[in-house]
């Protein structure tokens, strides 16, 4: 037995570092897939706005060249919801 239990006092100390290294890991992880579930749902998201017509084609009277889907902020609604 060691003085003033300073074994016991480093192995609680490794178990702790292994657990915060375990819960990085997890959080990690976590992130990435919450990156990737929001960036499957924006794909989604354009596929049905192109297909409900949800898009500003533009013409004479738009500031824009391309088409511009409109909507797009409901993403950001459906991220906070997630």
């Amino acid at each position: 037995m060691s003085k003033n239990g300073s074994e016991g006092r480093k192995s609680g100390q490794k178990l702790l570092y292994r657990a915060k290294s375990y819960f990085s890991v997890q959080a990690n992880v976590l992130i990435v897939l919450f990156a990737v579930l929001l960036l499957v749902a924006e794909l989604i998201y354009f596929r049905i706005a192109n297909r409900c017509n949800i898009i500003d084609k533009p013409n004479q009277r738009s500031s824009h060249t391309t088409i511009v889907l409109r909507g797009g902020g409901i993403i950001f609604s459906i991220s906070i919801l997630v």
